[in-house]
């Protein structure tokens, strides 16, 4: 009877000893992970099943625009065409009048650039078309807000006052008459620019003086 009683215990003695073996190895890992330093790891991610952000990559360049006469009169210029749709805007002529003055004031920056040196594609680029595109049409232009309060019946100074930053298109309208009379090149919505701002014409003036040119073919008047 009591040797059978002890290999009964044996097996239980020996599972004990192997349990106590194992809780002392896992409490030697454990504070073994908690002296880690925090830092060396990164904290787990949460699984939310939404997709994950790229990499980072290099932004892509733009387009790369080599002609610099043209991107600097296209610069200048399309502030003279922004004060030309804000008085538009302030004389509540819609935005068919400013579509107009847009498009014809086009042409008129890229045949000037073209008699300058410049090549005509640049007008039809991000420096052309698209600066000239949002500068006619935001309110945060300077231009178009000076044209509004001209359109609206102030003259050229209180509304540059009234503005409160500088109106570049003031003085590109005078740089471009003086350029297009030395190149002998038409652009009647820069020339009635100036005589609103330089020479003191109503914009009632410069709009009947742009309606009662003298009609011409639109094919004949582009510059592309």
């Amino acid at each position: 009877m009591v040797r059978t009683k002890n290999k009964g215990r044996m097996p239980f003695m020996s599972l004990l000893l192997a349990l106590c073996m194992a809780l002392t190895l896992f409490s030697a890992q454990a504070f073994a992970a908690s002296e880690t330093d925090p830092g060396d790891t990164d904290p787990p991610q949460e699984e939310t099943g939404l997709p994950t952000d790229p990499p980072e990559q290099e932004a892509e360049p733009g387009p790369i625009m080599v002609d610099v006469l043209g991107v600097e009169l296209g610069a200048a210029l399309k502030n003279v065409l922004a004060l030309c749709c804000g008085i538009s805007d302030g004389m509540g002529l819609g935005d068919n009048a400013k579509a107009l003055l847009m498009t014809r004031g086009m042409t008129e920056m890229a045949r000037l650039g073209v008699a300058l040196g410049g090549r005509k594609e640049t007008f039809a680029g991000l420096s052309g078309m698209g600066d000239l595109i949002v500068t006619c049409t935001s309110m945060h232009s300077r231009n178009r807000r000076c044209g509004i309060l001209i359109g609206e019946g102030k003259n050229a100074q209180e509304a540059m006052e009234q503005v409160g930053a500088v109106v570049e298109g003031y003085f590109a309208a005078l740089s471009a008459c003086q350029l297009s009379e030395k190149m002998g090149v038409e652009m009647p919505i820069c020339q009635c620019a100036y005589d609103v701002l330089y020479r003191g014409e109503s914009a009632g003036y410069a709009l009947e003086n742009l309606m009662t040119r003298h009609r011409r073919h639109e094919v004949d008047e582009s510059w592309i």
